[in-house]
């Protein structure tokens, strides 16, 4: 059989390829969706197309759709490749023209079984063409059985079902549709209530409307995800997904599909969903979560006034020099056990996040009085402060703090905690295990900081400043020895700017070298003139 293999990916390219290779299969490849659009083109195009869903330039979906809709479209069998399997995403999927799917990573044998389901269905059809003249007494027998296949393979080929509406209302469960339960072949009998009695209360209702909106031709195909009821007593995650048969009035005579078990997949669901809201190494929410938390807060205030809460942005005093004498496991292990214990430290109305690094935020909510964020994070910092037992190591520990309260009139979060780590920079700068309140007064001095910053970072591109000479002179003889340079600001607006207002900011920031340089190199200059 000749198959189509199309994937930007090169390694899942050479993969398939080595595996249908050894199952004896011909095998074409194509690293876009354009270049697969146009191998189904040609006058003897492949029979079978695996076609990944996300590709440059033409997903799979779109070389199925445009593929089907050719005056003389190639008769093939479409799987999807895919890393996601929402029902939304699927139904599309089968809507464009797709027969199956394949969800990535694949298991080699379930490649395997749905190609050869491909295959299958496609001899079928080949023999069906070919026998149809001859056997017109049979034509409808085998019409039902190549509807059978097909439906079942635009389902999913796992547990199967075929579930008759008329004339009486039963359904053949495969037995390995009964196996996903628990049960053996003989356990189960025929009755849509052996499937339906068995879903989950909460699940019930939204299973038997998507079954319904199928059968009265409001969706195309059926798929549901639902738990079910296990033989052990627990309830697994299911996929089913069908297609209904219908007489010639439309009205649906059968419904033929899957049931797949995606509980595993359910739960690595949960934990995706955990990292993202979730810092990884302490279990704490990151900024985005954190964020999100006091917007809630914030929200809350604007209808209630007397509602109070603070931000607290905290840092470990110190914590670089023990990374980089002790290795930065044994820093994880301490930001693991500091995380901990703050846990201690904070109600359950409270929120705890991790920024990176050695940055921790505490959001105390629903305050009795702005005193109380004061408290808290005197005791965060006197917990703080006490020995860690790290792998038999005893580490002493203190932090720094910067608060922000909500009475400040707050619109957005990330004013918040922009606000609460400019307090916490104050702080650091007063001395370890200290704590600053933001207030209108930082917040102008920051804004101070950061215009004069930006200012010194232009004043050496706009030649601002000036040497002054300091004569040097011997006390003896009264002879001058030599001289010192002192480096002058003349802002263009402001005037002379004081070196003691801008010589810290230049040492903190790291301009001071480029200021020393400059006025290494005027000097020389004008002794040399």
């Amino acid at each position: 059989m000749r198959i189509l293999i199309a994937d930007d990916d090169p390694n899942v390219l050479a993969v398939l390829t080595g595996q249908l290779s050894r199952w004896g299969h011909e095998v074409l490849t194509a690293p876009d969706g354009l270049a697969a659009f146009a191998l189904l083109q040609q006058p003897d195009p492949p029979m079978l197309a695996l076609l990944d869903w996300k590709m440059p330039g033409m997903d799979g979906v779109e070389v199925c759709r445009r593929a089907r809709a050719l005056p003389e479209a190639p008769a093939f069998y479409a799987v999807i490749l895919t890393g996601q399997g929402s029902s939304d995403s699927l139904v599309g999927a089968l809507e464009a023209g797709a027969d199956d799917y394949l969800l990535k990573p694949w298991e080699a044998e379930e490649l395997r079984a749905r190609v050869a389901v491909g295959v299958r269905i496609l001899q079928l059809q080949a023999a069906l063409a070919g026998r149809m003249r001859d056997l017109e007494d049979t034509v409808e027998s085998l019409r039902a059985s190549e509807e059978r296949y097909a439906l079942a393979a635009r389902a999913a080929n796992d547990g199967l079902w075929d579930w008759k509406q008329s004339p009486v209302d039963e359904v053949y469960y495969t037995p390995r549709w009964k196996a996903l339960l628990g049960y053996a072949d003989d356990e189960l009998g025929a009755s849509p209530e052996e499937w339906l009695g068995r879903v989950h209360a909460q699940d019930l209702p939204k299973l038997k409307e998507q079954l319904q909106a199928h059968l009265d031709g409001q969706a195309p195909t059926f798929s549901s995800e639902y738990r079910v009821l296990h033989k052990d007593g627990t309830y697994r995650w299911m996929l089913a997904r069908g297609v209904a048969a219908r007489d010639a009035g439309g009205k649906a005579t059968r419904l033929v599909g899957s049931q797949t078990d995606i509980t595993d997949h359910k739960a690595a669901e949960e934990l995706s969903r955990h990292f993202a809201m979730h810092d990884p190494l302490t279990g704490l929410r990151n900024r985005g979560a954190f964020l999100e938390r006091v917007r809630f807060s914030l929200s809350r205030r604007k209808r209630r006034h007397d509602h109070l809460f603070a931000v607290v942005c905290l840092n470990l005093d110190g914590f670089k020099a023990i990374n980089d004498t002790l290795g930065h496991d044994f820093g994880d292990l301490l930001l693991k056990a500091v995380a901990e214990r703050l846990a201690t430290c904070v109600r359950m109305v409270d929120g705890l996040g991790r920024l990176g690094g050695d940055g921790f935020t505490v959001l105390v909510d629903e305050m009795s009085a702005v005193a109380d964020a004061l408290r808290v994070t005197q005791r965060i910092q006197s917990a703080l402060s006490e020995v860690f037992n790290i792998e038999g190591r005893e580490v002493f520990v203190s932090a720094s703090a910067g608060i922000a309260l909500c009475t400040n009139g707050y619109e957005r979060a990330d004013d918040l905690l922009r606000d609460a780590d400019t307090a916490l920079y104050r702080a650091k700068v007063s001395g370890r295990s200290s704590y600053e309140v933001f207030d209108r007064e930082l917040h102008a001095q920051t804004t101070r900081r950061l215009r004069l910053e930006t200012e010194l970072r232009g004043a050496l591109e706009h030649n601002q400043f000036r040497l002054h000479y300091q004569p040097i002179v011997t006390l003896e003889t009264g002879k001058l020895c030599g001289f010192e340079a002192l480096v002058r600001w003349s802002h263009p607006e402001r005037g002379p700017v004081s070196p003691a207002e801008f010589i810290p900011v230049a040492e903190e920031t790291g301009m001071i070298l480029s200021l020393g340089h400059w006025v290494l190199g005027e000097a020389c200059r004008q002794v040399h003139n």
